[in-house]
């Protein structure tokens, strides 16, 4: 997993992720503070907003579980632990539609431990 600042060009985009709350997060960056309560690792990143769409036309609403539409624009920058991260999820941007696409991960070893 990477953060969206990462500087090297990378084949994957790896920073797309899955919370503990279920929610889709994308991380623009790590940060390692003192808060008051000992040394934590944050990531700050946007919140990527659940949007309305159906596959396959009006007549069939087809339900992909593991394929999840996402609204173009994210959520303003949040702080969250970097340990609420549970998965690294695939990102699909695509310009013909409204919306973006998050896809959880299908192999159990892609999962975080």
């Amino acid at each position: 997993m990477h953060s969206a600042s990462y500087c090297k060009d990378l084949k994957r985009i790896s920073y797309t992720v899955k919370l503990a709350n279920g929610s889709y997060y994308q991380v623009e960056t790590f940060v390692v503070c003192d808060v008051g309560c000992g040394t934590n690792c944050y990531a700050i990143g946007r919140y990527l907003r659940a949007a309305q769409f159906r596959f396959c036309g009006s007549k069939m609403n087809l339900k992909l579980s593991h394929i999840n539409p996402v609204a173009k624009i994210p959520s303003a920058l949040v702080a969250v632990a970097a340990s609420d991260i549970v998965e690294k999820c695939i990102f699909v941007s695509v310009a013909a539609h409204d919306v973006n696409f998050v896809c959880d991960q299908l192999h159990v070893h892609d999962r975080c431990a």
